[in-house]
Formats: structure tokens, sequence, C-alpha cells
């Protein structure tokens, strides 16, 4: 790829591909088409439509070449970022006492049930964002750790999932009562699945759900 600049009589000065000059015209090219895009957004907010994410942005960031991705900056960050961004992100989780039964996802997450396991292997199936039991700080009413933490790029928004299982035994249900309190009380509310000993979760119902988070259907809206 070779840049350069032609003057008014169509004589070309070539650059640098690493010249402060190239990045300096790339960056500016990108910033002028986001402008635009920008200007599109104002209109719509007066026509009363709604925009619900940055795929504008997205869209003119990636019909760079991806060499010329490299030289400039994005006004917003990328789905293709954020998606990276949070598959890497290292945090700790809640742990588990020592000799607790061992339940691992087709992508090698220790979770603390089978039903956990089985919304984990449906979640990456399905393509779903999401990260297992990342701590959440409610303030005041302390820090938990929700089962999922959905990224819900459709939407624009975070999902909490908590799975309570075992909700017909009294002790845990009170403790499920207990952190569901919690979340209300700090202005959260979050998606919530039960089962009992004779209503299993069922895998179809799973399924169901995870595919309304899906990043396959960020591209359809």
């Amino acid at each position: 790829m070779q840049y350069y600049i032609r003057d008014d009589f169509g004589n070309k000065t070539y650059l640098a591909r690493d010249s402060e000059i190239v990045a300096s015209l790339l960056q500016k090219n990108y910033d002028e088409k986001c402008m635009k895009a920008n200007e599109k957004r104002l209109k719509a907010t007066k026509s009363f439509l709604k925009f619900d994410s940055d795929k504008d942005f997205d869209d003119i960031y990636n019909d760079f070449d991806s060499r010329i991705q490299k030289m400039i900056s994005p006004v917003t960050e990328t789905k293709e970022q954020l998606i990276e961004r949070i598959r890497n992100e290292k945090y700790e989780g809640l742990g588990f006492p020592l000799g607790y039964p061992v339940f691992l996802t087709s992508d090698g997450r220790r979770v603390r049930s089978k039903s956990e396991m089985m919304i984990g292997d449906v979640l990456e199936n399905s393509n779903v964002l999401n990260q297992y039991e990342k701590p959440l700080d409610l303030g005041r009413y302390g820090k938990v750790y929700p089962d999922y933490t959905i990224y819900d790029l459709n939407r624009n928004r975070i999902v909490y999932w908590e799975h309570f299982g075992m909700i017909d035994n009294p002790k845990y249900a009170n403790k499920c009562v207990e952190k569901y309190r919690k979340y209300i009380l700090s202005g959260i509310t979050p998606f919530v699945t039960f089962e009992t000993a004779i209503k299993p979760l069922s895998i179809d119902l799973i399924k169901k759900i995870a595919w309304n988070f899906s990043l396959d259907n960020y591209d359809d809206q």
C-alpha cells in the first residue's frame, strides 16, 4: 500500500508509510466520515428515530484496510474491540471450597452445578458474550457474583443472569431471595431462572433465552 499527496497539477509526492503526515491524513479522513454519520444521527433524533448502537461508526472503521486501522483511533470502541477486551479480561471470581464437585463447561470453565454447566455450554455454542461469576459491586449492599454476566450488544445493555436451582430447599431459597433483594435495592433487576427437583431446567429453555443475546443477531439489527 502506497500513500501520496497530489498537487493541483496532478503531480504525486509519495510519503513513507510510517510518516506522521500519513497517519494524520488517514485520521482526518476517518473523522470526516464519522462526522457525516453523526449528522445523520442528529437528523434521526429530530425525526424521533432511534439509534440503539454505534454500528454506523463500526462500519466506517471496518471499511478501512486493516493496515490503516492500526494507524487511526476510532471515535468509539468497535464491537470487535469490545468483544476482544471482554474475552481477555482477567478478574477474580468467587472460588471453590476444597472438595467441591467439579463441573466444567465445554470451554474449560469451572462452574458450580450441572445446570450452570448447561447454561455455559449453550451460551458459548450460541455465541453469547459472557463471563462467569465476575464480581459486581452493589455499593452499600456489598458484592455479588452473578452466575453469568451477559453483554447484550443487540440492546446495548449488560444482563446479570442468576440461576436459582434447588428452589424447593428452604435454606437455599432464602439465600436466593436475599441475593435478589440486594440486586433490587441497588437498582438492578437481574434475569432469573429457577428449577426444583421435579421441575429441572430445560435445555430448550436455555437455548431460547440464549438466542436473544447471541452476537449472531447483532448484524440483523
